[in-house]
């Protein structure tokens, strides 16, 4: 099998932030995934344009796509 070449989210070597606790405001965990390179750019300059943050774009359209998905 062959790898197939992309793009992590993680731009940094440290390890992420350890989740809050169960439960507790603001919760969160670190995900990864690989993306066509035009994908991310693409993602990237729109969350630019919107004065957004990435992670605030991913979590919006990941939240969207499980309520419309969802059976």
């Amino acid at each position: 099998m062959s790898k197939r070449p992309g793009l992590t989210f993680s731009t940094t070597a440290k390890a992420p932030p350890k989740a809050a606790a169960a439960g507790e405001e603001g919760e969160r965990v670190f995900i990864s995934a690989r993306i066509p390179p035009a994908t991310f750019r693409q993602f990237k300059s729109y969350a630019a344009e919107q004065g957004r943050k990435v992670q605030d774009l991913m979590e919006e359209a990941l939240t969207e796509y499980l309520a419309n998905h969802r059976h």
